[in-house]
């Protein structure tokens, strides 16, 4: 008698856990799709990060951010 008792609960854990983790699925669909978008914009991203540590470091901030415009305009 306890054993099914106990199995009962556990299904109805197992339940709640599914029904909880279908909400996750849009997210997750969502979650992978921006992922994409920014795998594709990586090596831009990657070269105007190594562009503005070796070049730009010593410039004030709003000449680094109109540098930073005018490269992302280009890449």
């Amino acid at each position: 008698m306890k054993d099914i008792e106990d199995c009962n609960k556990k299904l109805e854990r197992a339940s709640k856990l599914i029904t909880g983790l279908e909400g996750e699925k849009v997210r997750w669909t969502n979650q992978v799709a921006t992922y994409g978008k920014d795998y594709k914009m990586l090596p831009g991203n990657c070269l105007l990060a190594a562009g503005m540590i070796a070049y730009s470091g010593p410039f004030t901030a709003k000449y680094r951010t109109e540098l930073e415009e005018k490269w992302y305009k280009e890449i």
